[in-house]
C-alpha cells in the first residue's frame, strides 16, 4: 500500500493514480524515494520499479535487470537514482528511473529456494550443507505470518529480523515473508480446513488464484534450480497447501505472458527439481544430519546449526537442541531423476557460477583429520546409545562419561554430551 502526505505526515491518503491492473497482487513496495513530483517505489520483485512523475496522479512500471529483492532506493542531486538489492546487486538509473542498468553482481540467482511455514523452521541442516559449505546460493520464503503477535501462539516464534540474521550466517541470500496468507487463530497451522477458510477470507475468496500466483512470483523472482518444501511437523498444513499449489505455480512461472507477472517485468522460469521434507519415520536416500562433516568450513552441521539457532534466539535463554535427521523425497524432476542420493545430483550443468559462491577447498591432510574426528564422535555416540539400551547402572554410566570427548574438540564433545543428556531425559520420562 502506497500512501501520500502533504502536511509532514500528520495525515495520509491513498494517491489518486490507479496502479496497473493486477500489479498489487504481485508487487510489494519496500523502499520509496522522491524529489519534487518524481516518486519511485521498489521492493519485491526486483524486476521492476513503480514510477510517477506527477506526485502519484499516474503510475507506470519501469523494468529493472535484477533478481531477488530491491532493499533500498535513493535519488542523488541530479537525475540519477541508485538501488541495492539481493546478491549484492547495485543498480543505477540516469533518467529518473525510466531505465536501469546493473553495475554490480548482475545475473545472479538462487540455486535453492526453500518454503517454510515459519522462518525458525527453515531447513538448517540442508542449508548448512548445500549453502554454507558447498556455496550454492539459497533463499528462504516464509509463506505465512502470524497476524496477532500478542497471542500466546506467537510468543515462541523467532523475530523475523533475528531469523534473517541467523540465516545470513549460513550465507542465505534472502529471507522473504509473505503478508497475503496470515494465521490468526491458534491451531490453524495444523488444520488445512481452517487455514483454507482463513486465507479465503483474507483474500476475498481469491485463494485458489492468489496462492499459485504469489508462489509463481517467488519462483520468477529468485529463479531457483531446486525448490524444497520444508515441514515444521508431519501435520504442517501450511506446507501441505504450498505443495498442492506448487504445480499450478510452476505452470504460471513457465508461461507468465498476459499475467500480472509479466506486468511486473518477470521473465519465464522453469525449476529443475522439487523436493519435500519426508515424515519423520520414512527412510529416504536424501538426508542431512547434525553429524555431517562440512568439508570447506571445517566443522559439523550440528555445531554450525547450533550457532545459527543461538543468533535466532538472541535475548532468550538458549540451550543446544538435538535435531533429528532430516530426510527428503523428490516430488518432480525435469529429467525424471527422482531416486537421487543427494539433493543436487544430476544438476551439475545448471549449478554454474551464477548460483554458486566461491569456496575454499581444504587440503588432503586437513580433510583426513576432520574425517577422523567425526568418525570418533560417531563411534562414541553409537557406543553410548548401546549402553543406554542396555540400561546399565548409574555408576557404570558415569564411568563411561569420563572418557567421552577426550579425543574430540571441546565444542563437539559438548554437543555429544548434550545429545546424551537429552536421550537420558527422554528415557526417564517414558519410563
Amino acid at each position: 500500500q502506497l500512501l501520500e502526505t502533504s502536511n509532514g505526515g500528520v495525515t495520509w491518503n491513498i494517491p489518486a493514480g490507479e496502479l496497473p491492473e493486477g500489479l498489487s497482487d504481485v508487487f510489494d513496495a519496500r523502499s520509496v524515494t522522491h524529489r519534487e513530483d518524481l516518486v519511485v517505489a521498489a521492493g519485491i520483485p526486483a524486476s521492476m520499479v513503480l514510477r510517477s512523475t506527477d506526485s502519484g496522479a499516474t503510475w507506470e512500471v519501469a523494468t529493472v535487470p535484477a533478481t531477488g529483492h530491491i532493499h533500498r532506493i535513493r535519488s542523488s542531486a541530479d537525475s540519477q537514482l541508485f538501488a541495492v538489492g539481493s546478491f549484492g546487486q547495485i543498480l543505477r538509473s540516469l533518467d529518473e528511473g525510466a531505465t536501469w542498468e546493473c553495475v554490480r553482481s548482475g545475473g545472479m540467482h538462487s540455486g535453492l529456494l526453500a518454503f517454510a511455514s515459519d522462518a525458525s523452521a527453515a531447513p538448517l541442516q540442508m542449508l548448512a550443507s548445500v549453502t554454507a559449505d558447498t556455496g550454492i546460493r539459497s533463499s528462504v520464503v516464509q509463506i505465512s505470518q502470524v497476524l496477532d503477535l500478542s497471542s500466546p501462539d506467537a510468543a515462541s516464534l523467532v523475530p523475523f529480523a533475528h531469523a534473517d540474521l541467523g540465516l545470513a550466517s549460513l550465507s542465505v541470500d534472502g529471507l522473504e515473508g509473505d503478508w497475503a496468507f496470515p494465521r490468526t487463530i491458534k491451531g490453524q497451522e495444523v488444520s488445512p480446513k481452517q487455514l483454507i477458510a482463513e486465507w479465503n477470507r483474507q483474500t476475498d475468496g481469491r485463494l485458489r488464484e492468489l496462492l499459485p500466483l504469489r508462489i509463481a512470483r517467488m519462483l520468477c523472482t529468485w529463479r531457483p534450480v531446486v525448490v524444497v518444501v520444508e515441514k515444521s511437523s508431519d501435520g504442517d498444513a501450511v506446507a501441505s497447501l504450498v505443495t498442492d499449489a506448487l504445480t499450478a505455480a510452476e505452470e504460471l512461472a513457465a508461461n507468465p505472458k498476459g499475467t500480472a507477472l509479466e506486468t511486473a517485468g518477470l521473465k519465464a522460469w522453469t525449476i529443475s527439481r522439487v523436493a519435500a521434507r519426508a515424515p519423520g519415520t520414512q527412510r529416504t536416500s536424501i538426508s542431512f544430519d547434525d553429524s555431517d562433516l562440512l568439508k570447506t568450513l571445517g566443522t559439523t552441521s550440528g555445531l554450525l546449526c547450533d550457532s545459527v539457532e543461538a543468533v535466532m534466539r538472541t535475548g532468550e535463554s538458549f540451550s543446544v537442541s538435538v535435531r533429528p535427521r532430516a530426510g527428503y523425497v523428490v516430488l518432480r524432476d525435469t529429467g525424471d531423476n527422482v531416486a537421487v542420493e543427494h539433493l543436487l545430483d544430476g544438476l551439475e550443468s545448471e549449478l554454474t557460477s551464477d548460483v554458486r559462491r566461491p569456496v575454499t577447498v581444504r587440503n588432503r591432510e586437513q580433510l583426513q583429520e576432520m574425517q577422523r574426528v567425526v568418525q570418533t564422535a560417531k563411534a562414541e555416540a553409537s557406543a553410548l546409545d548401546g549402553h543406554q539400551k542396555l540400561q546399565k547402572s548409574e555408576e557404570a554410566f558415569v564411568a563411561e562419561l569420563e572418557t567421552i570427548g577426550a579425543q574430540l574438540p571441546p565444542a563437539l564433545a559438548l554437543r555429544q554430551l548434550t545429545e546424551l543428556a537429552a536421550l537420558r531425559s527422554e528415557e526417564r520420562r517414558v519410563g
